[in-house]
């Protein structure tokens, strides 16, 4: 069964959702710094984002507030990159501003925490921000807050929850965190375009508890809304339930449709690599090795470093050809990995093509007797 990869919660929902509500802060030159890094974290830029989110930094803000804003931001971005570190020190800030909007970026701070598997830390944001969030519910004390914020600010919360029940091993936790936040995007009328990451969730979640149906069901619902840039999650996620339901072709030709999707949008090869490792070892396993050929070795040249990789890539390529044409990548291998099981590997192999030490000696003992035999007058 395979392990998804770790979900990507909070980076699914609306880009800077939040990040109008005090523009008129900023500086006619800050305000257009401040556009210009939303349209690139939009168009997928991140790391031109960043630059121009730090360089705002570096020049100095005309105010707290703008600075405050600003780190929202770089926070944001900074998931984006995986910089989980990063991200906390900008929430951090955020956080710490007196007058800041505390529930957002206490939501982001317990994701950023949560990739780091600071569970403790994780579930200490996500209690004091499900605890604001009941508290306005409750009261309505904030004014400023519209129903579709507040909204958004739960089901953004409860996604990153569920995430904390799956780390935790209780899928069906999550999935029920996850349902009761569906009915508040019915409820809210908001637009489900803007919720297919919390879909594409439920469709994982529920494949890895063996909900195959469900999960196929849901993955159909979204394929229609889903970013083009992001479509290679969606055919990831489609792969690992077809895998699930014992169909191999249909798996390994998702992930490889996955991994060329993650291609046409601009990402780096290595990057998506996973979807056609996945298919190789799949095949392997389904001892199709010459079918796994192709995967394989796309894998082992696309990351040359990985010896995990090599090591897939050499055993195909022996379990099809032989030894002997495996013997360059072994070596690939075992240069990469000193403890690479591929030795154990090519010792069974090597045992397999040599006569049993018993029978080569019971072979000569015989040879001996027959001389023995036949020098006797």
């Amino acid at each position: 069964m395979l392990i998804n990869k770790c979900l990507s919660i909070i980076c699914f929902l609306p880009v800077a959702y939040f990040f109008a509500d005090y523009a008129h802060a900023f500086t006619d030159s800050e305000d257009l710094r401040r556009k210009e890094a939303i349209s690139l974290m939009a168009a997928g830029e991140y790391d031109a984002a960043k630059e121009i989110l730090e360089e705002m930094s570096k020049k100095g803000l005309s105010s707290a507030l703008v600075r405050n804003e600003q780190q929202k931001l770089l926070g944001q971005v900074q998931l984006r990159l995986e910089d989980y570190n990063g991200a906390i020190a900008s929430f951090t800030n955020v956080i710490d501003f007196p007058r800041a909007e505390r529930t957002t970026a206490l939501i982001n701070r317990c994701y950023a925490y949560l990739q780091l598997n600071l569970l403790l830390d994780a579930q200490r944001d996500c209690s004091e921000g499900r605890h604001i969030i009941e508290r306005v519910n409750l009261t309505n004390l904030s004014k400023d807050t519209s129903e579709g914020t507040q909204a958004f600010r739960q089901i953004s919360l409860s996604m990153v929850e569920a995430e904390i029940f799956v780390n935790l091993g209780q899928p069906e936790q999550a999935l029920e965190v996850l349902y009761s936040s569906r009915e508040i995007v019915e409820d809210a009328n908001l637009e489900i375009k803007n919720y297919w990451g919390l879909l594409l969730s439920i469709a994982e979640i529920s494949s890895s508890i063996g909900q195959y149906k469900n999960s196929l069901k849901i993955l159909d619902e979204i394929e229609h809304i889903i970013p083009n840039t992001e479509r290679h999650r969606l055919l990831a996620a489609r792969a690992s339930t077809l895998r699930g339901m014992g169909d191999v072709d249909g798996a390994v030709t998702n992930w490889t449709d996955a991994y060329n999707a993650s291609l046409e949008v601009g990402h780096h090869a290595e990057t998506n690599i996973g979807y056609l490792f996945l298919a190789c070892a799949h095949l392997i396993q389904e001892g199709r090795n010459e079918d796994a050929l192709s995967p394989c070795n796309a894998a082992a040249e696309a990351n040359p470093k990985s010896a995990l990789y090599a090591e897939a890539n050499a055993f195909a390529i022996t379990q099809a050809y032989g030894l002997s044409a495996g013997a360059k990548e072994i070596n690939r291998a075992t240069q990469l990995s000193l403890n690479s099981p591929i030795r154990a590997f090519v010792a069974q192999k090597l045992f397999e093509q040599i006569p049993s030490v018993t029978g080569i000696i019971e072979n000569l003992y015989d040879l001996t007797s027959l001389e023995v035999e036949s020098n006797q007058p």
